[in-house]
């Protein structure tokens, strides 16, 4: 007699199917047996978990399923058993959307290997695939992965019109020509800093100081109030301490308000700081969004805060902060966002520097961008500034 075991499992907005041990009984011969009853098998389950995401820059409409499945993986000849699936209705949710497969662990053999794989449909058309396979579990693998899908060459996703510099697209400006740069040295800049944007300026002087045709903008001190005339090409920047979070994102609406804005500069900045993981992120947003509606002749950019290379609650929370405000965004359109996190959280060879906490991945910054850990060392600087030259470039060359 065989014996299969279907364990279902139901959770919010998820499908899980595990396939339970299957045992064989046997009885043979004539004459007594043995009546008393094997024992009822304990069954113990386990979790695989991670976070779903991809790298293109397009958002997930509301009736988007991602499928995720934990399959066991024999020989070429035998095909893959699932031992475990998931499926997500994202609802608006944007990446990175966390999983997690839970599995009967008296099925898994050490001679195995166990990979997960996941996928994206819309409307029934696949979107999104993994073409890396992602083992887990067996052969000293780890039970958390982040999963990068890729996009298919069937899906034909609407693309909005923001404007994302991160750790893809970070060095796009060096491969540009002499016009975009000299578009570029005819903006005004406001940038409201802290100690990490100091450093950012001193990657900006070390760039024009090695090109000042291809890195063209000056910098130049100021404060809450602009002078009577501003010049093309310079980033006015304001090193206005560490107040407070609150007080910085009030703060930055007054020195708008005093000035701060078309035509005396064509692009403001606010940045948090690491310390600032308390913040609110929709306190941050509301602010940016109203100085968008009450100045629109003036380009806004968002930030994420800068990380550190740390781990534990604080690592989280700015995680948490920078996520929400990333999916956010993802909703949105003609926004602009530095993902300077995401930018510190990529080794120069595409190591991505996580760590994970109760199943879900969180980024910290590579260490050999930092002078302690947290503030930026000359390649760090370089590196932020060049994403902001990016940035740059790519606002003007969409807008001219």
């Amino acid at each position: 007699m065989r014996w299969v075991i279907k364990v279902k499992k139901a959770t919010l907005l998820t499908g899980i199917v595990f396939w339970g041990l299957v045992i064989i009984m046997n009885t043979a011969g004539c004459g007594k047996t043995n009546s008393t009853p094997s024992p009822t098998p304990t069954i113990t389950y386990e979790n695989v978990s991670g976070n779903i995401t991809y790298r293109e820059k397009t958002s997930l409409p509301t009736g988007a399923i991602i499928e995720v499945k934990l399959l066991a993986v024999s020989k070429a000849s035998t095909p893959d058993v699932t031992i475990g699936e998931m499926l997500i209705t994202t609802n608006g949710q944007q990446i990175p959307i966390p999983f997690s497969i839970a599995y009967n662990s008296n099925l898994i053999d050490s001679n195995y290997t166990y990979v997960v794989q996941a996928s994206i449909t819309i409307d029934g058309e696949l979107w999104f695939i993994n073409d890396t396979q992602y083992q887990v579990i067996t052969h000293g693998n780890p039970s958390a992965v982040e999963i990068i899908l890729k996009q298919t060459n069937l899906s034909t996703p609407t693309q909005n019109e923001n404007i994302i510099i991160d750790h893809t697209n970070w060095d796009w400006y060096n491969s540009q020509q002499q016009s975009v740069f000299d578009i570029v040295a005819t903006q005004k800049i406001y940038f409201v800093h802290a100690s990490v944007g100091r450093n950012i300026m001193e990657g900006f002087g070390a760039l024009y100081d090695t090109n000042p045709s291809k890195y063209p903008l000056g910098q130049k001190s100021t404060g809450e109030i602009p002078p009577s005339s501003t010049l093309p090409g310079t980033i006015y920047e304001y090193p206005r301490g560490n107040p407070g979070w609150s007080e910085k994102v009030s703060n930055f609406e007054v020195y708008v308000n005093n000035g701060w804005h078309d035509p005396k500069v064509d692009i403001a900045m606010n940045k948090l700081c690491y310390i600032d993981q308390d913040a609110d992120w929709k306190v941050y947003r509301n602010s940016m969004t109203t100085l968008e509606t009450k100045y629109p002749a003036t380009k806004f950019v968002y930030w994420t805060i800068p990380i550190k290379n740390t781990e534990g609650p604080e690592a989280i929370i700015r995680n948490q902060f920078n996520q929400n405000l990333r999916n956010w965004i993802a909703t949105q359109n003609n926004k602009l966002l530095f993902d300077i996190a995401d930018i510190e959280a990529w080794s120069p060879s595409g190591e991505h520097q996580t760590f994970t906490y109760d199943g879900t991945i969180y980024e910290k910054a590579f260490l050999a961008y930092t002078s302690d850990g947290a503030h930026l060392n000359a390649e760090g600087s370089q590196r932020m500034a060049t994403g902001l030259y990016s940035l740059f470039g790519q606002v003007l060359s969409h807008s001219h």
